[in-house]
């Protein structure tokens, strides 16, 4: 009898053994993986760098309008005259660049007529401001032949 007490004694001291070893494996994964998330990973650069480089095809698209309309186009148009196109011109941007950046939010375009136009995007944190991944991107817009 004492023999088999004694090791169902021993089968249950390990069952927390085994709990806190899978707590140790869950949190060194989490620790461990910690460079691959957040905004300083690989991932969120290249994401980055994609929205980057769609806001470069919609600054030209923006200055082929300015290239036919003498005038870059007013805030509230901005979506429809780029992608849409009017009076036989445009759409100044295919399908493939979407109106909205990697992160799911429109992109801003300011165009009060006063100002010199700008076209921006928070990035992944969606605050002015920030650093690495979480870097604006602000483009000012002035006619290429002005530059």
């Amino acid at each position: 009898m004492q023999g088999s007490s004694g090791r169902g004694e021993r089968n249950w001291l390990a069952v927390p053994a085994m709990v806190a070893l899978a707590a140790l494996v869950v949190v060194s994964l989490f620790v461990l993986t910690k460079p691959f998330r957040g905004p300083r990973s690989p991932r969120a650069l290249r994401t980055w760098e994609h929205a980057s480089g769609h806001l470069v095809a919609i600054r030209f698209a923006l200055d082929a309008y300015h290239a036919d309309f003498g005038d870059y186009p007013p805030e509230r148009r901005f979506r429809k005259l780029i992608w849409g196109g009017e009076s036989g011109h445009g759409p100044y941007l295919d399908s493939t660049v979407p109106t909205t950046d990697p992160w799911g939010r429109e992109w801003i375009y300011e165009n009060d007529g006063v100002h010199t136009p700008t076209l921006r995007c928070y990035c992944a944190d969606g605050q002015p401001g920030g650093d690495w991944a979480n870097q604006d991107h602000v483009i000012e817009l002035k006619p290429l032949d002005d530059e």
